[in-house]
């Protein structure tokens, strides 16, 4: 007996395969430019031509599978594109259910103190849900560039002398704690509005 995959694994499985698409995808075309042979240079169009196919087809499949299930927690959060929300919503079903703090070490965006002994270390993220972090990352540079909140507190950072590192990171922390927050109250509503439902 073979177990039926749900939703969010199916999900999580085309969201993964895109990753790595796109991420073949631009060493591809970076390789390019490196080559001047004919025989080669066709071969490698082919190959960028095959990856752009299976890319949009993946888009296609992410969208359908994702749909039914996106709230407005995620579609109305900026930044939260569609293959973020997709991600969102297969690797991270502790959204809205856990702290602040829990669901930033889940993704791994949660600092920890890098001490040895007498001598105090800086601060770095560590472990989580890599496919789902670098794509949290490219949701939060968009965010920067849409949510006037979110550019603000990049520009103290900024003006603050932190690394692009840090601030990167402490964007993407920011993102996800509001996500958690907005998750939650969705979840106490449906929660709420069920138990109105029931029959005295």
């Amino acid at each position: 007996y073979q177990r039926s995959e749900s939703w969010q694994e199916q999900l999580g499985h085309y969201v993964t395969r895109h990753s790595q698409v796109q991420t073949a995808l631009t060493q591809s075309r970076q390789q390019l430019a490196h080559f001047r042979e004919a025989e080669l240079l066709r071969g490698m169009k082919r190959t960028i031509a095959t990856l752009e196919r299976e890319q949009k087809a993946l888009e296609v499949a992410i969208k359908r599978l994702s749909a039914p299930h996106v709230t407005p927690a995620l579609a109305e959060t900026k930044g939260v594109g569609p293959k973020l929300c997709a991600a969102l919503l297969s690797m991270l079903p502790e959204l809205g259910m856990v702290s602040n703090k829990s669901i930033s070490s889940l993704v791994g965006v949660a600092p920890f103190n890098q001490d040895s002994g007498g001598k105090v270390g800086y601060r770095a993220i560590s472990g989580g849900r890599g496919v789902l972090r670098r794509i949290l990352y490219m949701g939060a540079l968009s965010a920067m560039r849409h949510d006037p909140a979110i550019a603000e507190f990049y520009a103290r950072l900024k003006a603050a002398g932190k690394p692009f590192k840090v601030r990167i990171v402490a964007v993407m922390r920011k993102m996800l704690v509001r996500l958690n927050a907005r998750r939650r109250d969705e979840l106490k509503s449906a929660l709420g509005s069920a138990a109105a439902l029931q029959p005295a």
